[in-house]
């Protein structure tokens, strides 16, 4: 829809031969697609495949802005839209962090084919949070911080079309039916756990799960917040119905014409990049870029 290229990593485990449930994971402001090389060695030995990709104005993808969730929504759309028409995926689950949760649920609130989603640490309302931000950081009267937040929302809107005041994932999670998973870390001061709460209580899907664990926004996720979380979609991720009927998988045409990298006992990595264009759910093109943990190739996927 921006016409901008996403770059896009997969991990699969090795020598699958029927399609497999896969894990989306929707990086933070500030993050890229790396940060879910933890999570998809962990799933990577449940069979179960992990897609990455660098937001359009983050890591190495196209772009130059971003707008905490309202265009990340159609990014999350064409590599969603890409997964599903491959033939080589049977369930979806998205996992999101800060902006990416807050995406996972503006995401699954429009796409009813989402299985299951993991959100750390999603904010309630963009509008809210930036005041909330704006006061404990500044000494200033809360009518003076809207007042300032509502300049912004200006200069943002004439710059990328987008409205923050729409941005507001507690009312998303109301329209949302599949099993949700949400935690929060004890100190942390952009995301307030009573914001993540505020989710929670309106979320609709089930069953639905809350963790609290130590540190803040930024800190690194640990075994604490990931074990459970890998739990919850082992258990859950594949209770829905199928994205398409189970059929012997045959290997990507970009597959063939590479020896796989790999990285560990039970997997391979490939990666890409999806060209978003106007109307379209978008195409595979070349990667010239190193992937963290696995070796870089070009590759072509037809």
């Amino acid at each position: 829809k921006w016409g901008v290229p996403l770059e896009v990593s997969v991990y699969e485990p090795a020598n699958s031969t029927e399609p497999l449930p896969c894990v989306l994971y929707l990086h933070g402001n500030g993050g890229c697609r790396l940060d879910a090389y933890p999570i998809a060695m962990k799933l990577l030995t449940m069979d179960i495949a992990v897609c990455c990709f660098d937001f359009s104005g983050c890591g190495i993808s196209g772009g130059d802005f971003i707008t905490l969730g309202s265009k990340e929504c159609d990014d999350v759309e064409a590599v969603f839209g890409h997964l599903a028409s491959t033939g080589r995926i049977s369930h979806i689950g998205l996992w999101g962090r800060s902006m990416g949760a807050a995406t996972t649920l503006l995401f699954a609130e429009r796409n009813r084919a989402v299985s299951l989603l993991v959100a750390d640490s999603p904010f309630a309302s963009l509008k809210t949070m930036a005041i909330e931000y704006t006061c404990d950081r500044y000494p200033v009267p809360e009518f003076l911080a809207k007042g300032v937040i509502s300049l912004i929302r200006d200069r943002i809107k004439e710059r990328t079309g987008a409205d923050i005041y729409l941005i507001n994932p507690v009312e998303s999670a109301a329209h949302i039916h599949v099993p949700g998973y949400f935690g929060v870390a004890h100190n942390d001061t952009l995301t307030k756990p009573q914001q993540v709460h505020k989710i929670f209580e309106r979320y609709s899907g089930a069953p639905k799960n809350i963790i609290h664990f130590s540190g803040n926004h930024a800190t690194e996720r640990t075994e604490e917040f990931i074990g459970p979380c890998v739990q919850f979609i082992r258990d859950f991720l594949m209770r829905g119905p199928p994205l398409i009927a189970p059929m012997p998988m045959q290997p990507p045409q970009m597959m063939q014409q590479i020896q796989p990298t790999h990285f560990s006992t039970k997997g391979f990595h490939y990666q890409g990049h999806i060209q978003q264009h106007p109307g379209l759910a978008g195409h595979t093109g070349h990667s010239g870029h190193p992937s963290h943990g696995a070796q870089q190739h070009q590759v072509q996927q037809h």
